[in-house]
């Protein structure tokens, strides 16, 4: 069923910052939430991770999130926020807090707890740095580092703000990549996207703008309905081997 998301209103600091928003997520797809800068996306995703409040409702698989206690969301949907701190702890130290909502009193570390943040740090190619403190890593290393939180927390959706943000184009390809492989092992992803050429990887698009929703489906029909030309004034080229990049008219 995935997740189910119908907003009327989101108020953030005094202000109506996003308007009748409604789309469904489905179960193993790739979602990339795009617009310009302000135009809501970054509260739509603490909408979903439960940070603000809002007047509507955000079900998974037919059960409302506010009815779910934070623990109980944090086990289901795991949110890495655009902004990463750079505390002085190893990157393994990182992953480990993504075990927490399944920690019981005692916080003691299971086996299970053990093997599930082994995988991270194998699913986000961490092992090499897993000793390595996060303010002496490099922006990209630091992203797959809290991509490993995120893993680890084990969720079957995966929600990111802008995850390339201040990467250089190799990096981010590689992100993308790596987020996309994510899919097979039946993750769900939801991303905040800036960079429209990565963004036409995904399954599904939603295009935001001054807080409302213009468009939700396929990069395809998002291509063929001009919207790139509309709101962000690109251009589509499409490469021979059928790669979508964009040109500013």
């Amino acid at each position: 069923m995935g997740l189910s998301i119908a907003l009327q209103e989101v108020r953030y600091k005094h202000k109506i910052a996003l308007s009748h928003i409604s789309f469904t997520v489905s179960d193993g797809s790739f979602t990339a939430v795009i617009g310009r800068n302000g135009c809501g996306k970054s509260t739509l995703v603490s909408c979903i991770g439960g940070l603000i409040p809002y007047i509507g409702e955000i079900t998974l698989n037919g059960i409302p999130l506010s009815a779910l206690s934070q623990k109980n969301r944090a086990a289901h949907i795991a949110v890495m926020l655009q902004q990463l701190r750079t505390p002085h702890i190893t990157v393994r130290d990182l992953v480990v807090f993504g075990r927490s909502p399944y920690l019981g009193i005692a916080d003691r570390i299971t086996e299970t707890d053990h093997r599930r943040i082994e995988d991270a740090l194998i699913a986000a190619e961490l092992m090499d740095i897993a000793d390595c403190y996060l303010d002496k890593i490099s922006g990209g290393e630091l992203r797959r580092a809290y991509l490993g939180m995120t893993l680890a927390q084990d969720g079957e959706i995966l929600v990111l703000d802008e995850p390339t943000a201040n990467l250089d184009l190799d990096h981010a390809s590689r992100f993308i990549h790596k987020l996309r492989s994510l899919q097979t092992v039946g993750k769900t992803i939801i991303a905040v996207m800036h960079d429209l050429t990565q963004a036409m990887k995904a399954d599904q698009i939603v295009l935001l703008d001054n807080g409302n929703q213009l468009f939700t489906g396929t990069p395809a029909a998002f291509l063929s309905e001009g919207w790139s030309e509309k709101i962000f004034h690109a251009v589509p080229v499409r490469t021979p081997e059928g790669e979508v990049f964009f040109t500013v008219k």
